[in-house]
């Protein structure tokens, strides 16, 4: 049934005017809460403005089936059918001559822009006229809204100094109408221009100059940017100056600051003519090579767990009593640099032949000395004692020149592993020089600054053609940075690829991506604190289940590429690409990680409370608050990304949490301001690696007593069957106590250029075989 609307003002009470994108607007009436959603997020409406005869008000109706969605005029003496919203399952019919206008729902968020504009919500702005052209594309005016909000959006954006932002914005212009106020657009362009060049030259940041010189010359070829030029000619001059500079000290026979000079001229201007034939003759008389690293070596450790700078630089620099080369099915694959060595039937000893020269049999007083040294470390008295050597070590004896035998208080698999031990000074002072070359590393340590490490050969006379006579570790802080110098050429290989890049990468000519031997085990260290909440165990388990830890690895950390590259993990030990890898031998596959639960973490973290105010109240002490946890991380973009994440989303179940960015090659924070700290755990020999972790002394040495009794049973196994039953016992309680809390495993990669020729697939540290590297 058809209704007249001749009282309008008695209906309509209901409209209420739209709100700006991001706010809400409270209801004009005052006893009501509820508050009203954006225009766009509402069903859409037209609204009927009526005349003041007609009681001067407005309804807010359907929209209306108008052809076009355009308002017919001439409209005189005739009567329209609406539905409004009012009464929604009702028509009502209304007199045109009672009408005043008509604003459609298009029109209505085109007002509301307007409106953006003038309050500078930008952002809202845009987000309204990025839904009309999803769905009313034919709106009158929209393109020259569009225009004119990127115009003073731009503009905006210059006034406060963002200047990369507003290019953005009025490239996007640009793009879409070159002739839109091309004098205003090729003027803002143009100082632009400038101001972000001026900017990249005041920091000395050259690279990133030269990319923007490039970047405006290709964009805009046909504006006429004169700050470009200006910029270009004075990196071309600067390029030229470090020419001359670099011919100067090729002639002066000083290779190595020459190939530095030609590096620079590379970062300034790589387009002066000659300086690839100069790099290419640098490089047969001072064959040199550059590698882009994500963590600076501060600490030369070959065998650490957890320093993965130390690991890297350290196979350069220090060779080790025994030093892993691979993982098979029954352990790792050791070698000796002093000799050779061979286990007895029993497993209770190991008989050690050191290394003759030419054939010569060692003199007997260097067995001597190495078997003072094997016992000295089971010595609690002795400065590199280490406990769980002590544990099970019997002694050390010379059989006869040149040979001695370790002996153990009971069997041992691999007792091997435990003796990583990095060669001591003095051992280079009881070798003759030709035994000294046996051992000793291909390189030695050059000049160091605060962005470079150098390692230069050994002056011994053997190397040999296109072998590296230096290797230069270039410390990046941005990996963005490192990949773009990899392409250009001015580093010859990254160490550490971020895992949603390698894919980007291995696309690119003459670059190789390969995978290290071995994975990484991330996990979150409880360093010494006081903080009370940490120590409850509740607690650890709300800290875990507060964390989506399977979308922040494979959507943030691994950004979507191979999700065989990492997995979650529910104890300390690696647990291999599958259940038949033999890496994985301590792993227990039973045990799941724990999983995303925001809601029980709360409840967990309340328990907690209420545990540590019943103990406060018994005590008569005052109740512990909850202090913000903060959790340090390496200055490693994979190690930041993933802290911040975690933070966040403890935040966001009612735990206070800070995140600390450790110094450049700090992995332990060293300063002691950190309740958590996150690592990355080389733990490839459980059977030796779990002591050095959670026993005495380790990074994460534990005191539970459940888990100190499973790490000596782990020292004492006859066969490899008990070393994985025994693992995996500390696999479960690891889980249970969180002495530790795990997080995931990656397979890390690295990317190398095709220049250099000799590297090992698949190693174990990057550096592993370097004597075999050649350049191109």
């Amino acid at each position: 049934m058809l209704f007249r609307l001749s009282l309008l003002v008695l209906l309509l009470t209901t409209y209420f005017a739209p709100t700006v994108v991001g706010q809400e607007k409270e209801n004009p009436n005052a006893n009501s809460n509820i508050q009203e959603l954006p225009t766009i997020d509402q069903e859409a409406f037209d609204v009927i403005y009526t005349k003041k005869e007609a009681g001067e008000d407005k309804i807010k109706v359907a929209p209306l089936p108008f052809p076009d969605r355009r308002v017919p005029t001439d409209q005189a003496g005739k009567k329209m059918i609406v539905v409004w919203l009012e009464q929604p399952d009702k028509k009502f019919e209304i007199s045109w001559d009672d009408i005043e206008r008509i604003e459609l729902y298009e029109q209505i968020i085109m007002r509301e822009i307007d409106e953006m504009v003038a309050a500078k919500d930008y952002a809202g702005a845009f987000r309204y006229i990025g839904f009309l052209y999803r769905n009313y594309p034919n709106t009158p005016d929209l393109d020259a809204m569009r225009k004119r909000l990127l115009l003073e959006n731009g503009a905006y954006l210059f006034s406060q100094k963002q200047y990369e932002a507003a290019l953005v914005v009025m490239e996007s212009l640009y793009r879409g109408d070159s002739n839109y106020e091309a004098s205003k657009v090729s003027t803002a362009i143009s100082r632009l221009a400038d101001f972000i060049i001026s900017d990249k030259m005041e920091k000395k940041d050259l690279p990133r100059a030269q990319r923007w010189i490039k970047r405006f010359e290709t964009e805009f070829p046909q504006l006429d940017l004169s700050g470009v030029k200006k910029w270009k000619d004075e990196l071309s001059s600067m390029a030229k100056a470090k020419m001359d500079e670099c011919l100067a000290l090729k002639e002066q026979k000083k290779y190595r600051a020459a190939k530095d000079a030609a590096m620079e001229v590379l970062a300034t201007w790589p387009e002066i003519e000659g300086i690839n034939e100069l790099i290419a003759e640098l490089d047969r008389i001072y064959p040199s090579v550059r590698i882009g690293v994500m963590q600076k070596a501060i600490r030369y450790e070959p065998n650490s767990l957890i320093n993965w700078s130390g690991r890297r630089a350290g196979s350069l620099l220090v060779r080790s009593l025994f030093e892993l080369r691979k993982i098979g099915s029954e352990g790792g694959s050791y070698g000796m640099p002093l000799g050779k060595f061979e286990q007895s039937s029993d497993r209770r000893s190991l008989e050690i032949t050191l290394n003759g020269i030419d054939g010569k049999e060692v003199r007997q007083w260097d067995a001597y000395w190495v078997a003072q040294w094997v016992a000295r470390r089971a010595n609690p008295d002795a400065p590199d004692y280490l406990p769980s050597w002590a544990a099970v070590f019997r002694d050390a004896v010379v059989t006869s020149p040149g040979k001695l035998e370790v002996r153990f208080q009971n069997p041992h698999v691999l007792p091997q592993s435990l003796m990583q031990w990095p060669f001591p000074p003095e051992l280079f002072e009881v070798l003759s020089e030709e035994e000294r070359l046996k051992v000793q590393t291909t390189y030695e340590l050059g000049p160091v600054d605060e962005r470079t490490n150098a390692y230069i050969f050994r002056d011994t006379g053997k190397r040999t053609d296109k072998q590296p006579v230096e290797i230069t570790e270039v410390y990046y802080s941005n990996p963005i940075d490192a990949r773009n110098d990899l392409l250009r050429g001015e580093i010859d290989a990254i160490d550490q690829i971020f895992p949603a890049d390698a894919n980007a990468l291995a696309s690119k000519e003459g670059i190789r991506i390969d995978t290290y031997a071995l994975p990484t085990v991330y996990s979150l260290l409880i360093r010494p604190t006081d903080h009370a909440y940490l120590k409850k165990l509740e607690f650890r388990r709300a800290l875990l289940y507060a964390v989506d830890r399977e979308k922040l690895l494979y959507d943030e950390i691994l950004g979507g590429a191979n999700k065989a590259d990492g997995r979650l993990v529910s104890g300390p030990f690696p647990a291999g690409v599958s259940s038949s890898d033999p890496l994985g031998y301590a792993y227990d596959f039973s045990i799941q990680p724990y999983s995303y639960q925001p809601r029980l973490a709360k409840l967990l973290v309340t328990l907690t409370q209420k545990q540590l105010e019943e103990a406060a109240k018994k005590a008569e002490k005052p109740v512990e608050p909850l202090k913000p946890i903060r959790l340090g991380v390496p200055s490693l973009e994979l190690m930041t990304v993933a802290g911040g994440a975690m933070v966040q989303q403890w935040q966001a179940v009612g735990i206070p949490a800070e995140l600390v960015v450790l110094p450049p090659g700090e992995v332990l924070d060293d300063g002691k301001t950190c309740d958590l700290v996150m690592v990355a755990s080389a733990v490839w020999e459980p059977i030796a690696d779990a002591d050095r972790l959670l026993g005495e002394g380790g990074p994460a040495a534990v005191e539970d007593p459940y888990i100190v009794h499973a790490l000596k049973s782990l020292r004492q196994p006859l066969l490899w069957s008990d070393v994985a039953a025994r693992a995996k016992k500390v696999h479960s309680l690891v889980h249970y106590h969180l002495p530790i809390l795990p997080l995931w495993q990656i397979t890390d990669r690295f990317a190398v250029r095709n220049t250099i020729q000799g590297v090992t697939p698949n190693p174990v540290t990057l550096y592993q075989d370097i004597q075999r590297w050649r350049l191109k």
